[in-house]
């Protein structure tokens, strides 16, 4: 498996949603994906209705790629298992609003993969965390 960080730029409301989150992070990355061996890429995303498993192709001018330890089967099941559960659109204003707006079933992209992979608190994970989370797990 492979983690995937993208550091591209979509073109128009996508393309300045990227950037108010690496701003926000203060980090070359907006979004993860999780890539499985048959190519298959897991993640949630607003725009593609929530967790998803899809054919992705992956420029490598706009995704960082790293290899990642894990049961790729476990993995793969947790997304078949929150196939369709919302992204959490709420949780985007959790700087301003109470944790507490943040819904239960509902995903970000990297919490979803550190769900997948069995990383606890995968609340506290995001697109600059992910990552560093999984480079420090598999030393």
């Amino acid at each position: 498996m492979k983690l995937a960080s993208f550091k591209g730029t979509h073109p128009g409301l996508r393309g300045l949603f990227n950037r108010f989150v690496r701003f926000w992070l203060r980090s070359p990355y907006s979004h993860t994906e999780l890539v499985f061996s048959d190519g298959y890429c897991g993640s949630s995303t607003w725009t593609g209705g929530g967790v998803a498993l899809r054919l992705l192709e992956l420029d490598p001018a706009e995704w960082d790629l790293i290899h990642i330890p894990g049961d790729e089967g476990d993995a793969r099941q947790w997304f078949r298992d929150h196939l369709g559960e919302p992204y959490d659109v709420f949780g985007l204003f959790g700087f301003v609003f109470p944790r507490s707006l943040q819904q239960r079933r509902h995903w970000f992209c990297d919490e979803a993969i550190a769900e997948a992979l069995g990383i606890p608190d995968s609340f506290r994970q995001d697109p600059a965390t992910l990552p560093i989370t999984i480079s420090q797990r598999s030393h």
